[in-house]
């Protein structure tokens, strides 16, 4: 009997298993156009290594979709009317991250830009581990850090062609369903932001009252290593060092965040970010700009951290074009 148990639970394992890599591999719609792990220099590259106009200066906006909504049509009515060669690009890529950009780093500074802006938050910096269960005095090894850098489960996962999120492949899977098929559509919202393609989702500012219920599932934010352990950290200052070894200037900034997600943040979080902060100015010498504080009233929300791309939420766009012509000035 209890053999019999054991059979039933294992063969239910196996084909739960199976199913699930099934719908894994379900090709998406228009999955062919967003940038992953296997195109993501690919795609990039090929942007980088076109040729632009002579005397143009280049702008580029970098980030993950937190910098999404920036429209470069308002940025560059702005700034054109104080430098006619300006134009801003907007390379955000959803999903994106500090390691990741680094693999496309040399690509885009081989362009000579004139100015990079580079929207980022305190999540770049984190690590979704469970303190709980840390030990930094214990004598024992970390377990799960031998299984992370010596196994390496990431390469079979994508040998497996399980992707990055099982989540948000099983959201678009179930999407897909939906009979109205424009739901499903990915879209570039403005020129001159070619990795960009959104769903019509994004376009949509929601209520306060959907912003108060994010604000009651708010996922653990993790810890922020020491600046001299944080490897995102070393990574972005080693960025930055090579855009000034090219005479290139940078500017980072905040991204906008609900004042629901920063309440959110423990006052150890907070300080474990300025020392990030601070070192990273002190290394650098670079100035971070402040989080646009004015956001949270508005209704430019398309969730905590995400504002949404529409007419409504051009503010951010201007402001981050008043930014560039600040530089400019300089």
């Amino acid at each position: 009997m209890v053999k019999k148990i054991i059979c039933s639970i294992f063969a239910s394992v196996i084909i739960g298993f199976i199913i699930f890599l099934v719908i894994m591999n379900i090709p998406e719609k228009n999955h062919d156009e967003l940038i992953i792990g296997t195109n993501y220099k690919e795609i990039q590259e090929k942007f980088f290594s076109k040729e632009f106009e002579i005397n143009e200066k280049k702008i580029f906006i970098i980030g993950s979709s937190y910098t999404q909504a920036l429209n470069t049509t308002e940025i560059n009515s702005k700034i054109q009317k104080h430098c006619i060669e300006c134009q801003a690009y907007n390379l955000s890529i959803q999903g994106d991250s500090i390691d990741k950009r680094n693999q496309v780093i040399d690509s885009i500074i081989s362009t000579n830009p004139k100015i990079i802006l580079y929207g980022i938050s305190e999540g770049d910096f984190s690590n979704n581990e469970n303190n709980e269960y840390s030990n930094v005095n214990t004598i024992f090894p970390n377990i799960k850090n031998l299984i992370s850098e010596k196994i390496e489960p990431a390469k079979y996962i994508e040998f497996l062609k399980i992707p990055e999120s099982p989540k948000d492949k099983t959201w678009n899977i179930i999407r897909q369903i939906n009979k109205e098929d424009t739901v499903n559509q990915r879209f570039t919202p403005y020129p001159n932001s070619p990795f960009l393609k959104i769903l019509k989702a994004s376009t949509i500012s929601v209520s306060e009252m959907e912003l108060r219920s994010l604000a009651s599932n708010i996922p653990s934010l993790g810890i922020i290593y020491d600046p001299e352990n944080n490897k995102k950290f070393q990574i972005l200052k080693e960025m930055i060092n090579k855009i000034q070894e090219k005479d290139i200037k940078i500017i980072l900034f905040m991204v906008p965040i609900h004042d629901y997600a920063l309440s959110m943040q423990s006052e150890e979080f907070k300080k474990s970010f300025k020392l990030i902060r601070e070192e990273l100015i002190n290394s650098s010498k670079i100035e971070i700009n402040p989080r646009f504080s004015n956001y949270t009233n508005m209704p430019i929300w398309h969730d905590l951290v995400h504002i949404a791309v529409n007419n409504e939420s051009l503010i951010y766009s201007e402001d981050i074009g008043n930014l560039i012509l600040k530089e400019l000035d300089e």
